[in-house]
Parts: structure tokens; C-alpha cells; sequence
């Protein structure tokens, strides 16, 4: 899933504008994550052996509120701590759930949460993206 989200960056180059912080093309990147962002995980869900066919709708229609306050705010072209905590949200939800076991958990760390880390560095870099939360 955050290797289709990566792809997305290529599809939306960063725009020339006059600026210090926040190209507006993250807007066009992030509009794609809240068309798509349901779908892709209702798909990495139904991949998940221990996920019921009675979960995935429900679950990944509630995480995809969290999925998209993971990576930034749209309008103020931003990121900062608490766009990380809604992604660890993410993973306790699937834990809570059982979809990830207890023995799971040093990979959703090392593993998962180290590519979307990895991920929003290069949001980051490419769209210039605001640090959030600093008061001008």
C-alpha cells in the first residue's frame, strides 16, 4: 500500500511557484489519497490471513479517516507529529483487532512504520511541506 502511495509522487511533480514551503501539487497527491485510500486498504486487509471478510469493509472505511491524517494536511500543505500518530493509530487499530498479533508488533514498527517514515521524507522533500504545529 505505501509503495503505491510512493509511486503517486511521480504522477504529481512538484508545481513552479514562487515559495518557501508547500508546492501545491501535495494537493493533487493528497486528493488521490482520499479517493483511493479506502480501497487500497480494504485490498492490503483482504491479504491479511487473519482479517474476516466481515471486517475488512467496516475496518478500512473507519481506518481510512486515519489514513488520510497520516500524510499531511491538504490545505495547509503540512506535516508534523500528529499526521505520524494518526498512522501509529492505524497499526494499534489492527492490533486491537487482531489482525496484527502480538508477535507482529517489531515488524509494524521496524517494518511498516519505517517505510511510511520513509515515505513522507520524500513528501516532505518533493512538496516542501510545512513543519506543523510552529507558530509563525
Amino acid at each position: 500500500m505505501l509503495a503505491e502511495m510512493e509511486r503517486w509522487v511521480d504522477d504529481f511533480p512538484p508545481i513552479a511557484q514562487p515559495m518557501r514551503f508547500g508546492n501545491k501539487a501535495f494537493r493533487q497527491w493528497h486528493a488521490r489519497l482520499c479517493e483511493k485510500g479506502e480501497g487500497l486498504l480494504a485490498d492490503a486487509l483482504r491479504r491479511a490471513p487473519a482479517a474476516t471478510a466481515e471486517q475488512v469493509g467496516p475496518l478500512s472505511t473507519e481506518l481510512a479517516y486515519y489514513l488520510r491524517g497520516s500524510f499531511g494536511d491538504e490545505r495547509r500543505i503540512d506535516y508534523g507529529t500528529g499526521h505520524e500518530v494518526a498512522f501509529l493509530a492505524i497499526l494499534f487499530a489492527l492490533g486491537s483487532t487482531g489482525i496484527l498479533a502480538r508477535s507482529d508488533a517489531a515488524d509494524a514498527v521496524l517494518v511498516v512504520f519505517a517505510d511510511y517514515i520513509r515515505l513522507m521524507r520524500r513528501l516532505q522533500k518533493v512538496y516542501m511541506l510545512e513543519p506543523a504545529g510552529l507558530c509563525s
